[in-house]
């Protein structure tokens, strides 16, 4: 999705929740002076009329998150002036230091987080020696702090809206003596939030369950570095000495621009970022470096090692190196190997060195990386090691291939570096220009698809999260419920408000039924305007990537799921069978199950054979049980049996359910909406038994038979 369409929702959001009193900013009146009226009223008119803000033009144009976030656009202006842009950059970093200072402040103590002080050493500092401790402690509490800062709205908003542009601005304005001076510690504030943006927010969707405004991409992110890595008034030393000064944030990539530099760079930029590279090499002890590479992406951390071995003589690197390799997992000690081998064989080093790697190589468990170094070394060098590396892993497929594809295998993971470099300059020149942004606030609000790479497409409205987490964090559910229920009647192409409200407590279950299908009505209309040619395949972007999409495939999910519950199976056909040949494997698991269901209660049997080949041991237990059900009517018992007997071990009390020998305990409720995991497992089982309990009723000897399977699952617990 475009940057810009997302920061442009969150100012939607954060203007409405400034309105209703839920979040509070200084109002940052300097900013006035420096705006043009006309194009700041302009601006402030299209966000009223395209996002049906209640809030007066003049109370919009007052707000601080639209002062700064309309500022920060008017830094990369050339209308302004550079004094001017310079003074309200001051203006906009000030303000920017006392939200990360009041964060700092609100942060909890190390105490309140972990019970007591002393469980929190326990648990984080058992092995430092005193000397190392409190520097640990302060390098983890700076990175609390940095997921604390992305917890709370008040602190986010104005980062995400204008964070970006500022603390670019400053890397590109700042010399050698500021740097020197307070600066260098300002920007040592301010620059890791903001470098850390898309690692947060992908962190915090897929590990803790928070929605958060995915605006910033890997290259968008890194703006702020590639604008410091270039700016030819600070000299490699400083520069190195700043990286190092954040190396320990576990969020930021920080070797990828240099590495990225060194790759695709101008030759005065590679040589200048190969330098930075030898200084931090330097600069950070083993346990840091370690740390550096183990955290840093695998292309930052075998381009780092490429352009390390490329610019030394390797005996002098090879002790130490040993060392870091021995910090990595396996996986990525395996590509690191392959980096340097790269390296050696494209240079020229000695033959005594080139040894010595190989017959470290020999010590090592056989992978992927060992086996392609050591083929590649072997051959390079004279040494006759490449029967030993082709016994390997991969044995089977080395003989089919020459020199040349073990050469671009060892460079794979380096191989796209000059690519994301390109990547990152061209998003940084070409960012949003005031003058431009009133065309896409007025473009933004249209229902539509926009065209991805590899025939993919993502769906144009960007989520309102922010506005969700806001209500999500009343105190009381009825007034949380009903708030959702408003945005979904405001916003109703914004699908995340009607997925919200399904996990929210309510008696309303005929409101929640007729929303959810007024609004599964909206998103079948949106899927089915795709429009796809005979001659090539048109995919959703995988909901994990697009926060759009995911919600447009869910609410398309939830809202076929209530056509199966209401046993209008002939609809939810309709829907499904237009919708699953654009979803992709990760987003099709329930709509595929529900589609099974409905071709099964039709006794349209021709197209399940099809379908049960997306089936696998990981797919829905819906899906799975009506495999089970179509085998048993095969007369295919084995294999239902399997099928069952896979099923109970997730939810072993899916037939004493389902046969109404048992049936879950009040404890049982109470304890799974507590998140209770083995007492949601009983409600599921529950749930599943209720779903298809009529369908195995029908089915002649099925009672009998699925007792005869509980016994087996039985035998074999006992057995285990």
């Amino acid at each position: 999705m475009d940057r810009e369409t997302v920061r442009l929702t969150l100012l939607a959001e954060a203007l409405e929740l400034n309105w209703k009193g839920r979040v509070g900013y200084s109002a940052l009146d300097e900013l006035d002076a420096f705006f043009n009226r006309e194009k700041a009223v302009g601006f402030a008119e299209a966000l009223k009329r395209e996002f049906l803000l209640d809030q007066p033009l003049e109370g919009i144009m007052e707000n601080g998150f639209f002062r700064g976030y309309f500022a920060g656009l008017m830094l990369s202006s050339d209308s302004l002036s550079h004094e001017k842009k310079e003074e309200m950059a001051r203006i906009l970093m000030e303000r920017l230091l006392v939200d990360l200072k009041k964060a700092d402040d609100a942060l909890p103590g190390m105490d309140e987080f972990f019970d007591s002080a002393e469980r929190f050493e326990k648990l984080f500092f058992p092995f430092y020696k005193d000397i190392h401790r409190e520097r640990a402690k302060m390098d983890f509490r700076d990175n609390l702090l940095m997921y604390w800062c992305f917890k709370n709205s008040e602190y986010y908003i104005p980062l995400i809206l204008w964070g970006n542009e500022l603390a670019s601005f400053l890397c590109e304005i700042v010399d050698k003596e500021r740097f020197e001076g307070e600066w260098r510690e300002k920007l040592r504030v301010i620059l890791p939030p903001v470098l850390a943006s898309h690692s947060i927010v992908e962190f915090a969707g897929y590990n803790v369950d928070i929605n958060l405004p995915k605006v910033e991409s890997i290259a968008s992110s890194l703006f702020p570095m590639l604008v410091l890595m270039g700016n030819e008034k600070l000299t490699p030393q400083q520069l190195s000495e700043f990286i190092r000064s954040i190396a320990h944030f576990t969020t930021i990539d920080v070797l990828l621009v240099p590495a990225a530099m060194a790759a695709g760079g101008s030759d005065e930029d590679k040589a200048k970022s190969v330098e930075i590279i030898n200084r931090i090499y330097t600069l950070l002890d083993d346990s840091m470096l370690g740390l550096v590479l183990s955290l840093s992406s695998g292309m930052a951390r075998n381009g780092f090692l490429y352009e390390l071995v490329m610019s030394n003589d390797f005996a002098n690197l090879f002790d130490r190196l040993k060392i870091l390799l021995g910090s990595l997992r396996k996986e990525n000690a395996s590509s690191a190997l392959a980096a340097i081998a790269s390296a050696l064989v494209e240079k020229e080093e000695s033959r005594d060195s080139a040894e010595e790697f190989i017959e470290y190589l020999m010590t090592l468990e056989s992978s992927a990386g060992v086996e392609v170094s050591g083929i590649l070394l072997s051959k390079k060098y004279g040494f006759e090691h490449e029967e030993f590396f082709k016994k390997g892993v991969n044995s089977n497929i080395y003989e089919e291939f020459d020199y040349s594809f073990f050469q671009k295998i060892a460079r794979n993971s380096i191989s796209s570096l000059d690519e994301l470099y390109e990547e990152i300059i061209l998003g940084y020149e070409n960012r949003y220009r005031p003058e431009y942004i009133i065309a896409s606030v007025e473009a933004m609000l249209e229902p539509s698809f926009l065209s991805c790479e590899d025939n993919e497409v993502e769906y144009s409205r960007a989520p309102m999260y922010t506005l969700i987490n806001s209500v999500m964090e009343f105190g009381d559910v009825e007034e949380a419920f009903n708030a959702i229920v408003a945005y979904c009647k405001k916003y109703p192409y914004n699908f995340e408000f009607v997925n919200a409200l399904m996990y929210i407590p309510t008696l309303e279950v005929d409101n929640v039924s007729n929303i959810l299908l007024d609004a599964g009505e909206r998103a079948f209309g949106i899927i089915s305007s795709i429009v796809v040619d005979e001659d090539e395949d048109i995919y959703l972007k995988e909901g994990e990537e697009s926060p759009s999409n995911k919600e447009l495939v869910t609410v398309i999910s939830n809202y076929v799921d209530e056509m199966v519950t209401k046993k209008d199976y002939r609809k939810a056909l309709k829907v499904a069978d237009t919708a699953l040949p654009l979803f992709g494997i990760g987003d099709s698991s329930s709509l595929l199950a529900n589609s099974l269901v409905a071709h099964w209660r039709l006794k349209d049997y021709k197209k399940l054979p099809e379908l049960f080949e997306e089936v696998d041991d990981e797919s829905e237990p819906k899906a799975l049980m009506v495999m089970a059900l179509m085998n048993y009517v095969n007369k295919e018992i084995d294999d239902a049996e399997r099928i069952i007997l896979g099923i109970l071990e997730q939810l072993p009390h899916f037939i004493r359910f389902l046969l109404g020998n048992e049936e879950p305990s009040h404890e049982d409720f109470d304890k799974a909406e507590e998140g209770d995991f083995q007492h949601q497992r009983k409600i599921d089982a529950l749930l599943l038994a209720e779903d298809f309990r009529e369908d195995w009723f029908k089915l002649k000897g099925a009672k009998e038979w699925l007792k005869k399977v509980q016994r087996v699952f039985d035998e074999v617990s006992t057995e285990w």
